[in-house]
């Protein structure tokens, strides 16, 4: 088996072309849960996800999961985030997950590793909050803490 390597130039690269989509004068981003800023990031990352070869679903939400298979189908080893930004966020607000998620997989994909088990990267719905409340949407509903059908109060 051949060692897993990161690519560091990689792993900073796609940070930096998501922090082009809605760049803020002053520095950092503004990409708002499902604004037209979001829409980009969102399409960038579906796109990362099919060029390493993944299934990309979106769910009733509208969170992503790019899934790698594995030698047996079951449970997923899932690693991600969110491409949301507060009002005013860093570059790497939310990303880390994602970005990780993808280098990994880009790894195995390089080393040609075969996981045991089915990994997937997941970019989560509404995580920030900053639009739209409650915040953790996506990954509320994935760990059923919310009810996808159930309404809620729209704020103020």
């Amino acid at each position: 088996m051949s060692p897993l390597e990161i690519s560091g130039s990689s792993l900073l690269a796609r940070p930096r072309r998501m922090g082009d989509i809605r760049a803020l004068p002053e520095g950092g981003v503004s990409r708002l849960a499902l604004s037209d800023a979001d829409r980009k990031g969102r399409d960038q990352a579906v796109a990362w996800l099919k060029r390493l070869g993944m299934d990309v679903q979106i769910d009733a939400n509208g969170s992503i999961w790019g899934v790698r298979p594995g030698l047996e189908d079951g449970a997923r080893v899932m690693i991600g985030s969110h491409i949301d930004s507060a009002g005013t966020g860093g570059l790497y607000d939310g990303l880390a997950g994602l970005m990780a998620g993808l280098e990994v997989v880009a790894a195995l994909n390089a080393a040609d590793v075969q996981t045991r088990h089915p990994v997937a990267v997941a970019a989560f719905t509404n995580e920030e909050g900053a639009r739209f409340a409650p915040d953790r949407i996506g990954s509320g509903v994935h760990q059923n803490a919310l009810d996808l059908a159930a309404p809620t109060e729209a704020p103020c």
